[in-house]
């Protein structure tokens, strides 16, 4: 049984030992080509990735899928898995062994076994099978090189893969792109399309690896191809909406020969048109032409066109010859319509003639009215014919326009003219007559204060002057003379109480100038809703015209300084100071308006010369008040302005807490004042408005105290910055804002870095440690000189900069002294 068990474990170990060796031969075989191959080599060919140098001796042993999707360009088994797969294979070929029972158990089984005694195999790290394992593993290695190198060759097309065709498209269309550009884009992507199907390989095999290539392959060749789709498809589009353009025009001029003339202006309108349309069918033949080119490039690629884009190509092409039928066929028809229009003509100017001698006749008629009770009718009918005297005018003028299209001798109608002069007069005379009648009967019967005193003067102006020259015409018809004499001796009638209406209807007078009327003239008179003019004269008001013209013109004073008045009030309305957020400061700030400091000065001027007026007794409290209110807010805007700059200079100051605690007094006067300023801010940012705002002696008096504690403050300050010039005179050098910058930063010595060039001169800045000791002293020119001490900023920074001072000094003697040491001596 031992010879048996024996026999057993030496065919097994055998088998086992020669199933290894001929797997790792399997392995290795396929991978004798790579085995030479460095990590991180190239593909040996960078243009054609078809072909490939690292053939397997016999069949490879795994197929492969290259991928191109969103997570980019992989395959379809990650490659680390690949070893430990294959290792693991082997190990499990040598595992599954170590469970063959031995015979003994079988044959004797009348005996008891402890347990079931196995035979020995091939143990997992036994000395060859380590190597084995190990040459698999490397093999497996040295095969991952070149597919690595290979898969990286596609990075190149991840652009491709990952451009989107909207895009793309909206990036041509952003060029406005020729038929000559489209044409080189379509024909770069056929050849990449056609470089694609030479170079990517359908499969290829790498070692023991057969790679599919086809599914990426046919993606990138089909996106090349989309892409001179999507751009064919484009130009069809832009060569559409070109031709549907193009049929528009061509449309546009159809309609407008096929509008039938009305008149003969239309019919010259329409050939005046046709002469220009030449031009018109010649640039559309250009664009047209061009279209037709662009089509045939459409046709080089063989572009199917839909039924729509076939048929607007051709109706756009045929549009010209069209257009030059519709333009002979359009001429005939003018031709006939011209001769239909001049008999049209011949008839109007006949019938134009006789009403223009029944205007003649009766106009001459208009010599016999006299009836100046009749005036009225009688202007009615001066403004029918009047009205037909214009229309003939202008019928005259188009008849003369017509002949001149017509091309004939243009008819002199001076007749209409000669009777528009002859009827001149009688239109003055009899219009005039009935205004004056109507205005009469207005003023003395309608309400007084209904009466426009402004346009009484002007009418009664006009109308005298219209009735002299009346007068002078119609020397030769005593009727109509003694119409015009009669009217203008009325207007001389009533020209005298013009003044005395001037004076009633002065928009200044006031219930005390009615008062002081009545008493002087001793006559009540009062504004009422019933006075009318006619009243007035039955009251014997013209023997007192003098004393109503007076108190009229002391009314109409007064009047003019309150409207004044009222006028600056309102100006002053809508006035608004510019309040604006300050930065992170959680207040606000004024922006300076000269436009109201310029108002302000303007009003103020006004108000004083009202003042001197020996007419502003009714206003004088009133004047007095609203001059009181402009200068309140004059002194108001000029304290506020004072304030705000000193506020704008302290406060990023007094931010500072190394200047708080060094100007303990001082920083408690500026917080005081700060919240003074930041309440008045919110304040006027809730009411900007100028003239409500600033009228207010608290303010007045809040932006007084503000300036004193400011005025306080910087006295302080200066004071303060007075002690640190002494205690380091070369503070001298710099202006307040530079020396207040270093102070407010004293925890941080190297602020003074930007300052140095000033206090030290040629000195350009120090070296600072990171442990701030300052080591060293630099020039402008980049000389460097070493401190001979060690030197820390400590305590005040004017102190430690006497230290400085001292320190560059020695530093500077003692380089001296090495240097007349070091100096040879002859």
């Amino acid at each position: 049984m031992e010879l048996v068990k024996f026999a057993m474990q030496d065919s097994l170990r055998y088998l086992v030992e020669n199933s290894l060796v001929e797997f790792t031969h399997i392995i290795t075989e396929t991978t004798v080509a790579v085995m030479d191959l460095k990590e991180g080599m190239e593909w040996p060919d960078k243009e054609c990735l078809a072909v490939s140098p690292y053939q397997p001796a016999k069949n490879p042993l795994f197929v492969i899928d290259l991928i191109l999707d969103q997570e980019g360009i992989r395959y379809s088994t990650p490659l680390e898995n690949f070893e430990t797969t294959i290792v693991s294979v082997f190990d499990r070929g040598i595992f599954v062994t170590q469970s063959i029972p031995q015979l003994e158990k079988r044959v004797l089984n009348k005996l008891f076994w402890a347990g079931s005694p196995m035979l020995e195999s091939v143990g997992a790290n036994e000395p060859h099978v380590v190597v084995l394992r190990e040459k698999i593993r490397l093999s497996i290695q040295q095969a991952l090189i070149p597919l690595r190198a290979y898969l990286k060759r596609y990075e190149k097309f991840r652009p491709l893969a990952e451009l989107n065709v909207a895009d793309y498209l909206k990036s041509i269309m952003d060029k406005d792109m020729s038929a000559h550009d489209v044409k080189r884009e379509i024909e770069m992507h056929q050849a990449e399309k056609e470089h694609l199907e030479a170079d990517i390989p359908n499969s290829l095999i790498i070692g023991p690896f057969w790679i599919n290539c086809d599914t990426v392959r046919n993606f990138l060749v089909k996106k090349r191809r989309e892409l001179a789709k999507a751009v064919l498809e484009l130009l069809a589009k832009k060569l559409r909406t070109q031709t549907e353009e193009i049929c528009d025009d061509f449309k546009m001029v159809s309609r407008k020969l096929f509008d039938r003339p009305n008149a003969i202006e239309d019919a010259a309108d329409i050939r005046e048109y046709i002469k220009s349309l030449p031009d018109t069918i010649a640039l559309n033949q250009q664009k047209i032409d061009k279209v037709m080119s662009d089509y045939e490039l459409l046709e080089d690629f063989y572009y199917n066109l839909s039924t729509d884009d076939f048929n607007a190509k051709w109706t756009c092409f045929a549009w010209p010859a069209k257009i030059d039928e519709l333009i002979e066929r359009t001429n005939e028809n003018l031709t006939q319509d011209e001769e239909r229009f001049s008999k049209i003509l011949a008839a109007d100017q006949a019938n134009f003639e006789d009403k223009m001698d029944s205007l003649q006749m009766t106009v001459a008629g208009f010599s016999g009215h006299t009836d100046i009770n009749k005036a009225l009718e009688i202007s009615l009918d001066v403004k029918r014919i009047s009205n037909q005297l214009k229309e003939c005018q202008t019928l005259a003028q188009l008849y003369n326009q017509r002949e001149r299209l017509f091309g004939v001798p243009v008819t002199q109608y001076d007749k209409v003219n000669k009777l528009i002069r002859e009827f001149e007069p009688y239109k003055n005379l009899w219009t005039t007559t009935a205004d004056w009648q109507k205005w009469y009967e207005s003023w003395m019967n309608e309400p007084l204060n209904k009466i426009d005193p402004e346009f009484v003067e002007q009418s009664i102006s006009t109308s005298y002057k219209t009735m002299h020259k009346c007068i002078k015409v119609f020397k030769e018809l005593p009727g109509c003379l003694a119409v015009a004499q009669e009217i203008k001796h009325q207007l001389e009638e009533f020209k005298p109480k013009v003044p005395l209406i001037q004076g009633l209807r002065n928009p200044g007078m006031r219930n005390r100038h009615w008062e002081s009327l009545s008493e002087d003239i001793g006559i009540v008179v009062k504004p009422k809703a019933a006075l009318t003019f006619s009243k007035c004269l039955d009251m014997n008001l013209m023997t007192h015209v003098d004393q109503i013209a007076k108190i009229a013109e002391v009314a109409g004073k007064e009047f003019a300084i309150e409207t004044a008045l009222e006028k600056m009030e309102k100006d002053w309305a809508p006035v608004n100071l510019e309040v604006l957020a300050y930065k992170e400061t959680g207040t606000y700030i004024m922006k300076a308006a000269e436009e109201i400091s310029q108002l302000l000065d303007d009003h103020i001027v006004m108000t004083q010369a009202m003042s001197f007026s020996p007419y502003k007794k009714p206003f004088e409290n009133r004047i007095m008040n609203w001059e009181s209110k402009l200068r309140m807010t004059q002194d108001v805007m000029e304290e506020w302005a004072t304030c705000q700059r000193a506020w704008l200079y302290l406060e990023p100051i007094f931010s500072s807490e190394d200047i708080n605690r060094q100007l303990p007094v001082e920083s408690k006067r500026y917080q005081t004042m700060d919240r003074m300023w930041r309440k008045m801010m919110a304040s006027a940012a809730n009411n900007p408005n100028v003239i409500t705002l600033c009228p207010d002696a608290r303010l007045l008096e809040n932006f007084r105290e503000c300036n004193k504690l400011l005025e306080q403050v910087q006295k302080g300050l200066s004071e303060y910055l007075e002690t640190k010039r002494a205690s380091f005179p070369r503070f001298y050098f710099l202006s307040d804002d530079e020396l207040l910058e270093i102070l407010s930063q004293t925890k941080d010595p190297t602020a003074v870095q930007p300052h140095l060039r000033k206090c030290f001169e040629a000195i350009a800045k120090l070296t600072f440690q990171n442990d701030l000791k300052i080591s060293s002293m630099h020039s402008m020119d980049g000389e460097s000189v070493p401190f001979s001490e060690t030197l820390y900023p400590t305590g005040n920074v004017e102190d430690w900069l006497l230290e400085v001072e001292r320190v560059m000094r020695q530093s500077l003697l003692e380089s001296v002294r090495l240097s007349v040491e070091d100096y040879p001596v002859n």
